[in-house]
């Protein structure tokens, strides 16, 4: 009788803390991993972001910033919103 009111009380701290965390840090980390989806894994460097990519970034529910990229990944600037023509012209 003993060992089923130890194996409940376990189970009852352990769903306790488990909903806890989730309480505190939930949204925290729901936004770590969803909402900054612009960064994508890469093969070979730690990280790429997203192509032609115009996004609102908020970190840590604190500081909001714009990120841009061009149709290559790299970080541009969002005032600019020329298009570039790749093309190459060779005089003979």
């Amino acid at each position: 009788m003993h060992y089923f009111r130890n194996i409940t009380l376990i189970f009852l701290i352990t769903f306790i803390f488990i909903i806890s965390i989730d309480l505190i840090f939930g949204k925290k980390i729901f936004n770590f991993i969803f909402i900054n989806n612009y960064i994508l894994k890469h093969p070979v460097y730690h990280h790429d972001l997203n192509k032609n990519l115009n996004k609102k970034i908020v970190y840590n529910n604190v500081f909001e910033y714009n990120i841009c990229t061009n149709n290559y990944g790299f970080k541009s600037s969002c005032s600019d919103k020329k298009k570039y023509l790749n093309l190459l012209i060779i005089p003979s």
